[in-house]
């Protein structure tokens, strides 16, 4: 293996692990009325929508999980101050309810390939179903939504422009994470774009990137305008999916931030390697090529060699072909 395809590999191992601080997870729950598809929302269709606002859940409450069919479940009821009362589930129950759960994740993974497939109305309408089949409480109580439709809907609305809607999906859904971290990356770029630099800041912070040793704070775009502002919040939910392995999410938000700052390094580097994980060598040179320009030490001479390995390489990986 050549010298510079051995220290690509040790600077992509400063990446390809766990971040020495987690970003905040997508992991909380819808905890807000204010969403879109409330109770008189009309669809594309023209049929009314199912409400994504919830009923909160009383204090001392505990929803059961989900059961599997003909087994028997605690119905967990509450009792104030004094714990919970639990009773058996009938199994005609527990399969009614387990085949309600299973329509609603069916509905939401048609959601998610309708998204992927680029039919944006077609996902919200299937969110939308996905919200309609989740199943009450066995007590009657009526549960939250899962936070994952919120963020698919989220994500639906950020692509259709529509960021006042994207924000009433994404502020609830990750509330929890923002208060433990103090970041929020969907909300930041919902604000950006809509001229809110100081709600961006508050919803952004550099360490995002710095939590990744190959990144230095002087390497970044900063946040001194609102151009820069986007740039950097794009380039953390990159590199975030580009973590995550989502290739396609981390080339989208990189090359985005490219726009905003063409002479950055690290998003042109990036940029490039987010190509070559899905295998589009081809694609990934004239980000290398870029990135050996702007830069310098060693990812310009690794940016080189990839450069020039993804154009004469014949279909292998730049990589392999370095080493050759």
């Amino acid at each position: 293996m050549s010298k510079a395809a051995i220290s690509m590999a040790i600077l992509l191992g400063t990446i390809s692990g766990a971040p020495k601080t987690a970003p905040a997870q997508k992991n909380a729950t819808l905890t807000t009325a204010d969403m879109p598809g409330a109770a008189n929302a009309v669809g594309a269709t023209g049929k009314k929508q199912p409400s994504l606002s919830v009923k909160h859940k009383a204090k001392g409450t505990k929803a059961a999980g989900t059961a599997k069919a003909g087994a028997h479940q605690p119905v967990i009821s509450p009792i104030p101050a004094h714990g919970f009362t639990v009773t058996p589930m009938p199994p005609e129950v527990a399969k009614a309810w387990a085949a309600q759960w299973a329509e609603s994740d069916r509905q939401l993974k048609k959601a998610r390939s309708l998204y992927e497939a680029g039919d944006l109305t077609g996902a919200e309408q299937a969110c939308f179903a996905a919200v309609g089949a989740t199943p009450p409480a066995p007590n009657g109580q009526k549960l939250r939504p899962p936070a994952s439709i919120a963020f698919l809907l989220g994500d639906i609305y950020l692509r259709q422009g529509k960021y006042q809607k994207a924000l009433a999906c994404y502020l609830p859904a990750s509330q929890r994470a923002w208060r433990a971290g103090g970041v929020n990356l969907d909300a930041a770029l919902c604000y950006a774009r809509l001229g809110n630099d100081k709600m961006a800041r508050r919803f952004y912070s550099d360490k995002v990137l710095l939590q990744y040793r190959a990144f230095q704070k002087g390497g970044l775009p900063g946040t001194s305008n609102r151009r820069s502002l986007e740039a950097s919040i794009l380039l953390a939910r990159g590199m975030n999916a580009f973590i995550s392995g989502r290739k396609q999410a981390a080339f989208e938000n990189l090359d985005a931030a490219g726009k905003l700052a063409p002479s950055n390094e690290l998003i042109a580097y990036y940029s490039g390697m987010s190509l070559v994980h899905m295998h589009r060598y081809a694609e990934s040179a004239p980000y290398f090529r870029r990135a050996a320009q702007l830069g310098h030490g060693k990812r310009a001479a690794n940016a080189k060699g990839m450069a020039s390995a993804a154009e004469h390489m014949n279909g292998q990986s730049p990589t392999r072909a370095m080493a050759r």
